[in-house]
């Protein structure tokens, strides 16, 4: 198995984003809260990702930026892609990241107005430099817990057995 599909494999894919409003009106936004919902759809985008990755013959790298608005009850309408600021310019993974946001649910936006929110999403399938030392590390602490058990799984030692000891 390469490096690649190894970095993949455990989980991680680097997804970082930034939540911007562009309007002015929209100055107490919650934007942790906003974060907070990426966060916790983050497997969505990383199931979106690591499809795409598996099915592309090319690297697929860079920011996907999205434009929707926010509205009463935290619903999510118009959701898009904005084209100008996105780099990484796969349809099939827009597609799969806005489906997924169209189901998502925000904080309710401030006087329940809509909310217009921008937030770009940058991917990157590389492995930190350090992956593959801290790949081995994983494997031998897990290859550690495998011998623990085993041995936790022998007859414990008779009295006489102590003893000797």
């Amino acid at each position: 198995m390469s490096i690649r599909n190894q970095y993949l494999l455990f989980g991680a894919l680097a997804i970082t984003a930034a939540c911007t409003s562009p309007n002015k009106n929209n100055a107490n936004i919650d934007k942790e809260g906003i974060r907070a919902t990426f966060v916790e759809h983050h497997n969505e985008i990383r199931n979106c990702y690591s499809e795409r990755l598996q099915k592309s013959e090319k690297e697929l790298q860079g920011t996907v930026s999205l434009d929707f608005d926010i509205i009463a009850g935290g619903a999510v309408e118009n959701p898009a892609i904005n084209a100008k600021k996105t780099t990484l310019k796969d349809q099939e993974l827009q597609s799969c990241i806005l489906s997924s946001l169209k189901n998502w649910n925000f904080p309710e936006p401030p006087n329940s107005k809509p909310l217009n929110v921008h937030y770009p999403l940058s991917f990157q399938a590389h492995p930190p430099a350090n992956f593959q030392k801290r790949l081995d590390k994983f494997e031998n602490f897990r290859d550690g817990n495998k011998k623990k058990a085993t041995n936790s799984k022998t007859q414990p030692k008779t009295s006489s057995e102590k003893a000797k000891e």
